[in-house]
């Protein structure tokens, strides 16, 4: 429990490391920063344990500081698609699907009218 003499210029200035996550490897730590930046959420950074334990253990924390977690896309959108894997087949220019849609012969006709 926080004392009432404690100021927002004294939250600010500290830095908590939390270890012993529930549902988390025991290796699992974070540091939690406040920022003014950022004053409705507490800036959480993973510093030790598994990568695969930071979305939940972030979870744990929220709900132990009673804060709504913010959520992220587990599939960040891209701005612009994906260079082909396959790069051997690059897009057909204009030049040869116009080729495509009127063949033509590549030698002249000798063609004689009498």
């Amino acid at each position: 429990m926080l004392a009432e003499s404690v100021s927002w210029d004294d939250v600010l200035r500290w830095c908590v490391l939390v270890d012993t996550i529930d549902a988390c490897d025991p290796s699992t730590t974070f540091i939690i920063v406040f920022s003014p930046v950022h004053a409705d959420f507490p800036v959480m950074r993973q510093i030790d344990g598994p990568a695969e334990d930071g979305h939940l253990a972030k979870m744990v924390l929220c709900r132990m500081l009673g804060v709504r977690p913010r959520m992220t896309p587990a599939i960040p959108s891209q701005a612009e698609p994906p260079a082909p894997a396959n790069d051997n087949n690059p897009e057909p220019t204009a030049a040869a699907l116009k080729a495509k849609a009127h063949p033509t012969r590549s030698r002249p006709l000798n063609l004689v009218l009498r």
